[in-house]
């Protein structure tokens, strides 16, 4: 039995021999953990490795936790000594090479030293090993940023913020996206990046500065107004943000927020050229000459340059202070530099001045043959010539049609009337004061005014030589009519216009719109098909054609429309929704279903959808299964923030159509938004509609009545609902409120069918 046992033991020697080994590990991690002091390990005394690697007769490689270059590496990058940093990483990386930290951490300690290739390597290494980490995508992200290559930098720093999205890095990656955007003109994905930084950190200054200096550019100045706005409450003295929020308020005629600003970038830094610059341009727009003059001598003071703007300033300056020959030397001086029209215009005002006239008239001539639409130098031109010729008729006309486009209407009038009394069928002072009276909403004047110069200018063999320009005779007087709502003389006038400028896309818009408000939808239809030639593929005109074949019941027609659109925009719920009521009207109510559902379970609950499909349901009957629909659309309308669902609450569909839910089916109304397309007041309609007949039909009266007294209370003439409500008072033994309903009903229908 001895000799078993001692046979076994032997048996089990390499065992006990790896438990021996095990032992004297444990040994060596406890001496690791002993030798740690109070501030980290006390690497003098950390045992060998390899002296028990000779001495035991196996490997032992030292923990990446416990490694002493990582602990130093580590310690380094935190108090930002990156030559330590990459001297200990670099040691640590050759015993563990696919340490994933420490790697982006050397990485770091490049870009801060500006080696920023060295970075690129090491990160390009760091992400093969884990692409599913983020930190190696925005370091990488950056670096490309440093290198200039944009698209690589987006490309990273985008998948970095789609792996995490709140990380440290995630704001500078956003700044960095965007100012890349902003490089290659791409200004919707610069804002949008722009946006994300700002909800993380919202007083972020350069990420306001760059906004609102974009919507600047762009002449979005309210935008721009706010990101700056918001800026100076961070930094107040933020010089660059003063001078452009003043030069924004300038843009937008507020003249004393933009002297505020001015005036305090001026004492932050009295030499700022632009601030003086645009100081004095405010002053002389205020009156205020001297302190206008002032500023100008200041900024030549400090060394600005005296180029065209300044002596174009400075000009008019001199002239409000009527130091005219000092006005002529800038504007003169000006000329020089650049010709411009409105130099030549101011030059011309001091030449009157002075009563120099043949050269104010030499000067206005050439302001005009440089911008023909010089309003101004046109009017003064004829006011100088009318003082030669005060009855010069189509002076006054001509000079009446500028002071109406310049909006000096009694001007305008004055001119047009003394024209007319000299040549009373004067065809353009006629039409232009015409436009003066549907101004001033004087229609029935306007129309006389017309009907003069319709009936004077068709009796001239020029109406066919020039039909471009009479036909606007007939295009007014079609739209003084449709004010009137004389809706068939505007459709004659403008039939009209189409006979002397064919494929006029406006007057045909404007005819197909009245046709179908006469009801003429074959005219109408003609007018859509014609202006689809104009525009072929156009997502609304195919839509519009498409209405007009339901009205006609020409189905098929409008579903290959309908088709068209979807084939353009596949996500158009008014499409599918239409698609779904042509079914509907065909009777194919299973197909429509199928669509339907189809088209929500893609893009989720729609109330539009929802509506159509719960009254498909009801006439089914399958009032369960509609009443669900409806439910849900009218819900999805309750909780939306949308413009459209306040006016549902300003009407009073909201509250009255859904205080009668039982605990059952009462709607929660969350605190948080509900996640919903704009809502459609029509669809809203159709479901209160829709709902109301299925209680109908359960003989859940007040229910039913709730939802179709809401409508009818916004819509008193909704055929529907009078229907469906003059059944309940039926029901209920109510004829003569029945027989009310019934009238009011039918008599829609006939209005609808005329």
């Amino acid at each position: 039995m001895h000799s078993s046992r001692a046979n076994k033991l032997n048996q089990e020697e390499p065992r006990s021999s790896k438990i021996h080994n095990y032992l004297h590990l444990n040994k060596f991690m406890d001496l690791l953990t002993i030798s740690q002091s109070p501030n980290g390990l006390n690497h003098q005394n950390v045992v060998d490795s390899a002296s028990y690697s000779r001495s035991y007769g196996f490997s032992i490689k030292f923990p990446k936790k416990f490694y002493p270059a990582k602990q130093k590496s580590i310690k380094a990058f935190k108090s930002k000594n990156y030559e330590e940093v990459i001297k200990y990483s670099t040691e640590f990386l050759d015993k563990y090479p696919d340490s994933y930290s420490i790697r982006c951490d050397r990485s770091e300690a490049y870009m801060n030293l500006r080696e920023y290739e060295n970075a690129k390597q090491d990160l390009d290494i760091a992400i093969r090993y884990k692409p599913k980490k983020e930190r190696g995508f925005y370091l990488r992200g950056m670096v490309h940023d440093k290198l200039n290559h944009p698209n690589d930098s987006i490309k990273d720093l985008g998948r970095a913020i789609k792996i995490k999205f709140n990380d440290r890095l995630t704001l500078e990656a956003f700044k960095i996206c965007a100012k890349h955007y902003k490089n290659i003109g791409n200004f919707n994905d610069a804002i949008k990046n722009l946006g994300s930084a700002l909800e993380l950190e919202s007083h972020d200054v350069w990420a306001l500065k760059t906004r609102g200096t974009m919507y600047f550019e762009k002449k979005r100045y309210n935008l721009a107004l706010k990101d700056l706005t918001a800026l100076l409450k961070v930094e107040g003295t933020n010089i660059e943000a003063l001078e452009l929020r003043g030069i924004v308020y300038v843009k937008l005629d507020r003249y004393d927020g933009a002297l505020n600003d001015f005036n305090t970038a001026l004492r932050l830094k009295p030499n700022l050229l632009l601030s003086l610059a645009y100081r004095s341009k405010i002053f002389r727009i205020e009156k205020r000459y001297v302190d206008a003059l002032g500023d100008i001598e200041k900024y030549l003071k400090f060394g600005g340059e005296l180029n065209v703007s300044v002596l174009k300033n400075r000009g008019l300056v001199y002239r409000g202070l009527a130091r005219s020959k000092e006005a002529l030397e800038d504007f003169s001086a000006a000329l020089q530099k650049e010709r411009k029209g409105s130099i030549f215009r101011h030059r011309a005002h001091v030449y009157k001045t002075l009563r120099q006239y043949q050269e104010a008239l030499y000067d206005l001539d050439q302001a005009i043959e440089i911008q023909k639409t010089d309003k101004e130098a046109i009017a003064m031109r004829l006011t100088m010539s009318l003082q030669v010729t005060p009855n010069d008729v189509n002076a006054l006309a001509d000079r009446g049609t500028v002071y109406y486009a310049m909006g000096e209407s009694n001007e305008a009038m004055d001119d047009l009337n003394k024209a007319l009394s000299i040549d009373s069928n004067h065809v353009s002072a006629l039409l232009t004061r015409a436009k003066v009276y549907r101004s001033q909403n004087e229609y029935k004047l306007a129309l006389k005014d017309l009907d003069i110069a319709i009936q004077t200018d068709s009796s001239k063999p020029r109406l066919y030589r020039n039909r471009g320009k009479n036909s606007k005779s007939f295009e007014l007087r079609a739209s003084i009519h449709e004010k009137l709502e004389n809706y068939q003389e505007a459709c004659i006038d403008l039939n009209r216009v189409l006979q002397l400028t064919p494929d006029n896309l406006e007057i045909l818009l404007k005819r197909a719109t009245l046709c179908e408000r006469l009801k003429k939808y074959q005219g109408c239809l003609d007018d859509w098909t014609s202006i689809l030639k104009l525009k072929p593929n156009d997502i609304q005109i195919l839509q519009n054609r498409g209405k007009i074949l339901m009205k006609l019941c020409r189905y098929e027609e409008a579903k290959s429309d309908f088709d068209q659109i979807l084939k353009i925009d596949a996500q158009n719920i008014e499409i599918i929704a239409l698609r779904a009521e042509i079914l509907q009207e065909q009777n194919k109510y299973d197909e429509a279903i199928k669509e339907l559902t189809d088209a929500i379970n893609k893009f989720g609950d729609k109330g539009q959808l929802l509506a159509i499909r719960g009254g498909i349901h009801m006439m089914k009957k399958e009032f369960d299964e509609s009443l669900q629909d409806l439910n849900g659309a009218l819900n999805i309308e309750y909780n939306s923030s949308s413009d459209d669902s306040q006016s549902l609450r300003d009407l009073g569909f909201i509250n009255n159509s859904l205080n009668f839910f039982d605990n059952e089916e009462k709607v929660e109304v969350k605190e948080e938004v509900v996640t919903s397309p704009k809502c459609d007041i029509k669809s809203h309609v159709l479901a209160l509609c829709y709902r109301g007949s299925v209680y109908r039909n359960k003989k859940d009266y007040d229910k039913a009545l709730i939802d179709l007294n809401s409508v009818l209370n916004n819509e008193p003439n909704n055929a529907f609902a009078l229907y469906e409500r003059s059944s309940i008072y039926r029901d209920n033994r109510q004829y003569d409120e029945a027989w009310m309903d019934i009238e009011r009903a039918l008599k829609v229908d006939i209005e609808v069918d005329a």
